[in-house]
């Protein structure tokens, strides 16, 4: 009755924004380090860039001894994807009118007022026009006109005066943190278990296909000590690794009551397919140090979104997915009502590529395991059972961080994939986990028979074995002792 009566009066008020508070409190804010260079290479990635640079300018520029310890006034980053078109100018001027594209569902629009945090007045250059943005009091304002002296139109480029001049930063950290943001495309297929679930839990999405490619990544690093000049004195040397990116297809089947839901929070249209991805690498694989971001084992993985998110996945890989974040992009929203539900969904596909990305790694296990002749069979069964443990470790699920609902949800997906319980590796054979026994010193100079975890798998694996018992593996008993004297 009283918001009626409220409601009659003619006079409206709009609500009123002061713009400098709004960028400086919260847009210009995030909890992790290189968040401006993470979402101007997430605006390369969707202008479909094949080529960024990031330019550090000093003090005194044109000297040949520039050093570490030179400070940064200015940094320049540019692309060569797609350049601005009308609606991008006026987007970039629109505080979270983000991408429209269906495939980036979890962008917000807001990634671009990061510049804030390292600036005071950004200016674009893209296709001959440039825009510079200025504050007037505390309202921020964009004045736009053409660059005739632009001759190479190729690069879209954001120069930012730094608000006060800054150390550069830590040369390792950096290039850890721009090999962390890598993308692949992946290609062949692998099988899916026949009689698998290869939906979610509220049928939102199906898993259809997986692709798998195997990846060789070669870097070059410039390594020259802080006092060193970065013309002259860098020492340029080569790094290597192989992986493998494992690639989920999904359909999405969302009713149209849910997709209007999401399109109320996001604003965006669902998309009708979706994607997932993780990354694995052997055991035998040394990781250079500048990918070490990008490979975490035996820490665990992060959730991606484009660019790594705080959230920890729990298990020794990143995952990769459009899932909806908070809007600090650090974490996944598993408390809005609507985005939680669809994020578990997700996550519970993310639990069924956990588990057949292991059952492929424990198939050529088992493959390797039957070629091997009586010459070295000893030699190979050790290297087969290290090459195992590592894949158990890989996939041991720790409770993830910030929110350990994330790593309960794919861990309880990766067991109830299939009716069958994740094959597993003994001396002899390689049998479904459920059959196997862990070793219990009371009882093993009873048993021959019976199949028990290997020694050097048992002791690699201990945080695995402490989850397992009585939930997925048995410890030997007096009731094994009996089944043993009966074989």
């Amino acid at each position: 009755v009283f918001r009626k009566k409220v409601l009659s009066k003619p006079v409206d008020k709009p609500v009123v924004v002061n713009q400098r508070h709004l960028i400086d409190k919260i847009l210009a804010r995030y909890p992790t380090k290189f968040t401006v260079f993470r979402q101007l290479i997430q605006n390369s990635e969707d202008a479909q860039s094949s080529k960024v640079e990031i330019k550090f300018e000093t003090t005194n520029p044109k000297t040949d001894r520039n050093t570490l310890k030179d400070k940064t006034k200015r940094i320049v980053f540019r692309n060569n994807g797609i350049t601005f078109k009308l609606q991008d100018w006026d987007r970039i001027r629109q505080i979270a009118v983000g991408n429209f594209d269906e495939q980036k569902i979890g962008a917000f629009g807001v990634g671009f007022y990061s510049v804030f945090s390292v600036c005071e007045e950004p200016f674009i250059i893209s296709d001959g026009q440039g825009m510079a943005f200025y504050w007037r009091d505390e309202q921020l304002f964009t004045r736009q006109g053409e660059i005739d002296e632009i001759d190479n139109r190729v690069w879209t480029i954001f120069a930012m005066d730094l608000r006060e001049l800054t150390e550069f930063p830590s040369v390792e950290e950096f290039t850890q943190f721009l090999a962390s943001l890598l993308e692949f495309e992946t290609r062949k297929l692998i099988s899916i278990t026949s009689g698998a679930e290869t939906f979610s839990q509220k049928k939102m999405f199906q898993l259809t296909s997986i692709n798998v490619e195997e990846i060789k990544l070669d870097a070059l690093v410039l390594k020259n000590g802080s006092n060193g000049s970065l013309i002259t004195d860098h020492k340029p040397e080569d790094s290597s690794i192989f992986f493998k990116i494992f690639s989920g297809n999904l359909d999405v089947l969302v009713d149209e009551k849910f997709s209007k839901e999401m399109r109320r929070i996001t604003k965006k249209n669902l998309p009708s397919v979706k994607a997932i991805q993780m990354i694995f690498t052997g055991s035998e694989v040394i990781i250079p140090p500048i990918f070490k971001k990008l490979f975490p084992y035996p820490k665990p993985g992060r959730i991606y979104i484009g660019f790594p998110t705080q959230q920890t996945t729990g298990y020794c890989s990143h995952f990769a997915a459009r899932v909806i974040s908070t809007v600090d992009h650090e974490s996944i929203d598993l408390v809005d009502k609507t985005l939680a539900v669809y994020n578990s969904e997700i996550l519970r596909l993310a639990g069924v590529l956990c588990r057949i990305l292991y059952e492929d790694e424990m198939n050529q296990i088992k493959k390797r395991y039957e070629e091997v002749n009586d010459e070295n069979i000893k030699h190979i069964h050790e290297q087969l059972e290290k090459r195992f443990a590592y894949t158990l470790t890989y996939f041991t699920f720790e409770p993830s961080t910030p929110d350990a609902l994330v790593s309960e949800i794919i861990e309880s997906q990766f067991f109830g994939y299939t009716e069958q319980k994740p094959l597993f590796l003994l001396t002899r054979s390689v049998l479904q986990m459920t059959e196997v026994r862990m070793p219990n010193s009371e009882m093993e100079g009873f048993i021959k028979k019976i199949p028990v975890v290997p020694k050097i798998v048992f002791e690699q694996c201990d945080s695995f074995f402490r989850k397992a018992k009585n939930k997925y593996m048995k410890e030997l008993s007096f009731q094994d002792v009996l089944i043993e004297l009966k074989i």
